[in-house]
């Protein structure tokens, strides 16, 4: 009998692992990295969970999309992309510029929004 693999599915062990809170993340391309980092500042913020939040949701990837609606680097949902924008002077940004989504990320991160990721 011949075995045909119909399906695979394949964790990534730092995707799990970066989903605990301390566990830094694999280096991001300079620019994005360096985006992450100059959000955090400007926003106050910690660049490091912040880094870990963008691997885990979009592996860094700032035209990430998934099938729930949630998009972007930090894959946000429409909804909280149209209100939080709006809220951390970003109004009209693409939740694909990954400048306006890493302040936003990190406009709520530093006001305690942090619980609405799955990714710490």
């Amino acid at each position: 009998m011949e075995r045909v693999l119909l399906a695979s599915v394949e964790v990534s062990r730092p995707v799990e692992e970066v989903r605990r809170s301390g566990v830094r993340a694999p280096a991001a391309a300079g620019d994005i990295e360096a985006t992450i980092r100059d959000a955090a500042a400007r926003q106050g913020a910690d660049p490091d969970q912040l880094l870990r939040v963008a691997w885990c949701e979009s592996r860094y990837n700032p035209n990430a999309v998934n099938p729930s609606g949630a998009s972007g680097l930090f894959q946000f949902m429409p909804a909280t992309w149209a209100a939080n924008s709006v809220r951390a002077g970003f109004a009209g940004a693409s939740v694909f510029d990954p400048a306006a989504a890493a302040n936003v990320a990190a406009w709520m991160f530093a006001r305690g929004s942090a619980g609405q990721w799955t990714c710490r």
